[in-house]
């Protein structure tokens, strides 16, 4: 479920607009081409762990090419585990202040927004010791999720003779640069890598149950991102904007709800994305590391296990 979820996000509402941009058929040859790799490495991460006696990025690179080199892999994590908790935390804003702005008919302080939810919600759930209990989280947030994805359709059944024929008929097969900007979206939605070694270390070091996990993780997102990209294409067609809630009704109380829906869903997957990058900021340094062995608590780590 943590691992669906990790997957399954914010980044899936530009998905229609990465189809408009390189087409139906060819967009959805991406999307399964970048599936079908970003899982198969996922999986070659846990037999590289399995067959190396490694439990992470850091041990699997020094064995692979000496010890001084294990700083370099913790930095390539720190920052785009950085970067990514950054995105979220612009998210999580967005959603609370569009949602709030639709429901309350106020739009709050941005920065007092980010600053209540960072202190109030995503930091607490970070320093959890075990991140096992946002499995609950997450099956609520792919039920939202499943909320989403079942209204686009049935909105799409009800207008499908009056919108969505000429839309699939003008974005069904083009080849041009657009393309390139459907892959790199696409790469986005299936990144979750940096969690690789740690689920393979939750499920026993069990490769065939790391597999299983990822097949089951990666084919569940790349059933509703195709049909989710698909719908929304052919409900807004040429007047698709990047997030496709944009397209909606800003005052449809479901729509509102939505954003309020997802913005929970963010700030319960920020947790996942925020240990790794602390697991490599600690791993880099060995002052972090001694402090973690002493003080568990303090440093704001978990206990070791």
């Amino acid at each position: 479920m943590n691992l669906t979820k990790n997957l399954i996000g914010a980044g899936m509402f530009s998905l229609p607009s990465g189809l408009k941009s390189g087409s139906v058929l060819p967009g959805l040859m991406a999307m399964v081409t970048v599936c079908t790799f970003c899982s198969s490495s996922f999986i070659l991460i846990a037999f590289l762990c399995k067959q190396l006696r490694c439990e992470s990025y850091r041990e699997v690179f020094c064995k692979a090419f000496g010890q001084r080199f294990g700083l370099l892999i913790d930095g390539f994590i720190g920052t785009n585990c950085f970067f990514a908790c950054v995105a979220y935390t612009i998210l999580t804003a967005d959603f609370l202040q569009k949602a709030a702005e639709g429901l309350l008919g106020t739009v709050p302080n941005r920065i007092l927004l980010i600053i209540c939810n960072t202190c109030c919600f995503m930091l607490p759930l970070s320093h959890a010791k075990d991140l096992s209990a946002l499995r609950y989280t997450s099956m609520l947030g792919l039920v939202i999720v499943a909320f989403v994805c079942l209204g686009s359709l049935a909105e799409l059944g009800w207008r499908r003779n009056r919108v969505c024929t000429p839309s699939y008929t003008a974005h069904a097969l083009h080849l041009n640069m657009g393309i390139f900007r459907t892959v790199a979206l696409c790469t986005g939605a299936f990144q979750a890598h940096y969690n690789a070694p740690r689920i393979f270390k939750q499920l026993g070091g069990d490769l065939k149950a790391h597999a299983q996990t990822v097949v089951a993780s990666f084919s569940t997102a790349l059933t509703i991102y195709s049909v989710f990209a698909v719908s929304g294409l052919g409900l807004f067609g040429d007047e698709l904007v990047g997030n496709v809630l944009r397209n909606y009704d800003p005052d449809n109380t479901a729509i509102m709800m939505v954003w309020f829906g997802m913005a929970f869903a963010v700030i319960f997957t920020y947790p996942l994305v925020f240990t790794a990058a602390r697991e490599a900021l600690v791993g880099s340094q060995p002052a972090l590391q001694e402090a973690l062995r002493k003080q568990p608590l303090l440093a704001h780590a978990p206990w070791p296990c």
